[in-house]
């Protein structure tokens, strides 16, 4: 996101009357990357910076660090994703070849999923249940919709996310991506034939025949 594009961004969603505090200091975002273990992107890191948003919804950074509670509502965001994926091993039947033969006891099917998820990318919550890859740790990564194993590009970058959340008339400012930079594990649910060869939908369609 180049500052034309971050200066219409911030003054668009003012308008719409979102509101903000002062942005994140360079100590914050220090501290809030020790406390949570990641590192935001350029992009997102230039927002927070320039104004950190803190109507409902958008994520308490700067509280996260002065309130234990805070923080740990914040650390249940980071692990949204993660939760609703095993959700849907365990009570859902979702299960990937990759991750071998699929144990009978759910508790189990918990262990091995936990384990396979934590080498995939961080995700960080935006707003509501939309999430940016802290992974590759760069500008320009998708924002994706999180919810269980229904993950689907919501912004090819971080500005186009924004445009498209909160309804801003898309400017002729920068060059739009025409299509979403690919994030390992996670982009491959918004590619159904890619995930129909994982073998959970065929699955999920024996059971409901």
């Amino acid at each position: 996101m180049n500052l034309d594009q971050l200066d219409y961004v911030l003054r668009h969603l003012k308008a719409d009357g979102v509101s903000f505090d002062a942005g994140l200091t360079t100590d914050e975002v220090q501290q809030l990357e020790q406390t949570f273990g990641f590192r935001f992107p350029a992009d997102l890191r230039a927002l927070l910076q320039a104004a950190l948003p803190v109507s409902d919804g958008f994520v308490p950074w700067r509280w996260g660090l002065r309130n234990s509670d805070i923080a740990h509502k914040i650390t249940e965001r980071l692990q949204w994703p993660v939760d609703g994926i095993v959700f849907d091993v365990t009570q859902n039947s979702f299960w990937l070849p990759q991750w071998g033969t699929r144990p009978a006891d759910k508790w189990q099917q918990e262990a091995v999923a936990r384990q396979q998820l934590a080498s995939c990318p961080q995700l960080i919550p935006i707003y509501s249940h939309r999430y940016l890859p802290a992974l590759p740790c760069e500008s320009g990564n998708p924002v994706f919709s999180v919810y269980g194993t229904d993950i689907v590009y919501y912004g090819y970058d971080l500005f186009s996310y924004l445009v498209h959340e909160f309804n801003l008339h898309y400017p002729l400012i920068g060059q739009a991506p025409t299509k979403p930079k690919h994030i390992a594990f996670w982009s491959d649910f918004d590619e159904p034939t890619d995930i129909r060869s994982w073998g959970y939908w065929d699955e999920m369609e024996e059971e409901t025949t």
